[in-house]
C-alpha cells in the first residue's frame, strides 16, 4: 500500500488539473495497478476544506481516471490498465465526521498492522525446460539462477520454447489474483482438459483485516490461452478471466476453510471445503453444472458464477462438533483437521 498526502497538485503543486498533473496521476495509477499496490491518498483539507481539483486527482489515483474533475465515484470497467480500479480509497482530513474519522483510523491501523496476504499464480512448464535444456544446464541443476558474488537471483522465464529452441521453466510469471484488504489463504487449483484454470481459496470478508476474522470460500476461472501464447510475462486478467472472483453462496457460516477444487470430465466443477462456527463444523460440497458457453464453445469474459453455470447444487456431506472434524471455530488454521486432501 502507499499513502500519498497533499493539499496541492501532484506534479509541481498548485495549480492542479494541469496537463502534467493529469499525466503524473495517470502514470502513478497504472504503476499501482501493474505492481498490485493499493493507493490510499489523503486530501489535506486545511482551513477551508480540501480542493476539489486535488481531490479529483486522488480519486483518479485510488480508483481510475475518468477524464472529469469531480469527487464522484469512478466507473472502472477493467477494459484496460487505465480503466482498472486500483482498489484504493481517498480520505479527507481533518474531518468533523466521527464516521469518516473512524473509517480513516481503521484503514490506517489495518494497513500498518494487518499484514494481510494475497493469492498469486505462476504457470510453469518443467517438461519443456527439462527436455529442451541449455548447454549450461543438466538434469539435477536448480531451476533458478543464483549469482552469490553479486547477490543476484534469476529464473528461466519466457515461452515454453524460445527462439533458440530452449525450454523455459516459468512461462507466465507471478500474477496477482486478489486485491482485498482481508487475508487470502489456502489456494487450490485444477486445470481442465481445455486448459482452463480453476482456482479456489479462503478469503476474509466484512472488511475485517484480522487473520482470524470471518472468512468465505471464493472461486475464479481463467483461460490463460485466451490472450495468445504465454511468453513469460504475467497473465493479463482483463483478457483471460472468464469467471470473476466470486464468493460461494453456500459458504455462509462464520469461517470457510481449506477448499479443494476439481474440474470434472463432464465440464462441471466440484468444490469441497470446511464451513465452521463455534461448536459446529460442516464438510460441504458445491457442484457447478451446465456451463453456458458462448460462440466457439467458450465462456464470455468477466462472468459471475450464476452467469457461467446454469445450475449450482450445494450439499452438506458431514456435520458435527468442531472437535469431531478437527476444525475448531476461529482456530480453524491450527492444522489439526484429519482431512487434509480430497481424492476424486
Amino acid at each position: 500500500a502507499i499513502i500519498p498526502v497533499s493539499d496541492e497538485g501532484p506534479y509541481g503543486g498548485d495549480p492542479a488539473q494541469q496537463a502534467d498533473d493529469t499525466q503524473s496521476i495517470n502514470d502513478a495509477h497504472d504503476a499501482c495497478v501493474n505492481a498490485g499496490v493499493i493507493p490510499y491518498p489523503m486530501l489535506a483539507g486545511g482551513f477551508g476544506g480540501g480542493s476539489t481539483d486535488v481531490g479529483s486527482h486522488m480519486m483518479d489515483l485510488a480508483h481510475c481516471p475518468n477524464g472529469f474533475v469531480s469527487l464522484n465515484a469512478r466507473a472502472c470497467d477493467g477494459s484496460s490498465t487505465r480503466l482498472t480500479d486500483a482498489r484504493g480509497q481517498m480520505y479527507s482530513f481533518p474531518t468533523s465526521s466521527s464516521e469518516d474519522m473512524e473509517s480513516l483510523v481503521s484503514t490506517l491501523v489495518g494497513i500498518s498492522s494487518g499484514g494481510s496476504t494475497e493469492i498469486f499464480m505462476t504457470v510453469m512448464d518443467p517438461y519443456s525446460f527439462i527436455e529442451n535444456p541449455r548447454n549450461s544446464w543438466s538434469t539435477g541443476d536448480p531451476g533458478s539462477i543464483i549469482d552469490s558474488s553479486n547477490t543476484w537471483y534469476g529464473e528461466y522465464i519466457g515461452p515454453s520454447i524460445d527462439g533458440l529452441g530452449y525450454g523455459n521453466l516459468v512461462i507466465a510469471n507471478d500474477t496477482r489474483l486478489t486485491y482485498g484488504q482481508e487475508w487470502s489463504t489456502n489456494p487450490d487449483v485444477d486445470v481442465d482438459r481445455d486448459g482452463n484454470v480453476h482456482l479456489s481459496w479462503t478469503d476474509g470478508r466484512f472488511n475485517v483485516m484480522d487473520r482470524e476474522g470471518p472468512s468465505q470460500i471464493h472461486y475464479m476461472q481463467i483461460d490463460p490461452d485466451r490472450n495468445g501464447d504465454t511468453i513469460g510475462e504475467h497473465i493479463d486478467l482483463n483478457t483471460t478471466v472468464t469467471v470473476i472472483d466470486s464468493a460461494i453462496a453456500a459458504s455462509n457460516l462464520t469461517w470457510g476453510a481449506y477448499p479443494r477444487v476439481v474440474a470434472d470430465s463432464d465440464d462441471s466443477v466440484h468444490l469441497v471445503w470446511f464451513e465452521t462456527e463455534s461448536f459446529r463444523t460442516d464438510l460441504r460440497w458445491a457442484r457447478l453444472q451446465n456451463p453456458q458457453h458462448g460462440p466457439g464453445g467458450q465462456f464470455d469474459l468477466g462472468q459471475e458464477i450464476h452467469q457461467a453455470y446454469a445450475l449450482v447444487e450445494n450439499e452438506v456431506l458431514a456435520s458435527g462438533t468442531s472437535e469431531l472434524l478437527g476444525v475448531d471455530g476461529d482456530e480453524f488454521r491450527s492444522g489439526r483437521q484429519p482431512i487434509v486432501n480430497f481424492r476424486w
